[in-house]
């Protein structure tokens, strides 16, 4: 049984590779939804909030409206985004 999907692409399996995944978009991409993330991997959008809120107890995001930024130094001032 392969997991990989139509396209080739390797499928997310369980909670802790998704949550590295995010992590991997968060860097990439700065901040993400939580309606894309959830339609990305094919989970709800409560198990994404669920993911996040893991991910902000951890030190690595920090929670947005509607989504999460990536926690890091080199961030500028995430507090000033809140606002």
């Amino acid at each position: 049984m392969s997991n990989t999907d139509a396209s080739g692409e390797k499928r997310v399996t369980g909670t802790s590779e998704r949550r590295e995944q995010i992590i991997q978009r968060l860097r990439q991409q700065g901040s993400e939804q939580v309606n894309d993330l959830s339609a990305l991997y094919g989970v709800s959008t409560v198990t994404i909030r669920n993911d996040l809120a893991f991910l902000e107890k951890q030190g690595i995001a920090v929670r947005a409206y509607g989504g999460a930024l990536i926690c890091d130094s080199t961030t500028p001032s995430v507090a000033i985004f809140l606002r």
